[in-house]
């Protein structure tokens, strides 16, 4: 019989190194986002100064704090959902003995 060549493969490596490609592509997405974004805004007029004093707007929440609660939250139930996936990864996979 012919002997087989194993080549062994971390595969946490290989998802670190593609996580951090992915992570750097989104961040340039977002740097590219916002250079369009602040170039459309530089053409657009401003919101009138008093915008903030008329009875209607001034029930509406200030966009940083709500923007900021709903990271807060996202984080809040992803860091629920990876306890989760590791008590059951572990159900089915129990943690190898050193």
């Amino acid at each position: 019989m012919a002997e087989k060549s194993a080549t062994k493969f971390n595969v946490l490596d290989a998802t670190q190194k593609v996580g951090e490609q992915l992570v750097g592509a989104v961040k340039q997405t977002q740097g590219l986002t916002l250079d369009v974004a602040r170039a459309f805004a530089e053409t657009v007029p401003p919101v009138p100064a008093r915008l903030p004093e008329a009875p209607t707007v001034a029930v509406l929440p200030d966009v940083q704090e709500v923007t900021a609660y709903g990271f807060d939250l996202a984080a809040e139930l992803l860091g629920a959902q990876k306890d989760f996936v590791v008590s059951l990864a572990s159900t089915f996979a129990p943690a190898k003995k050193a």
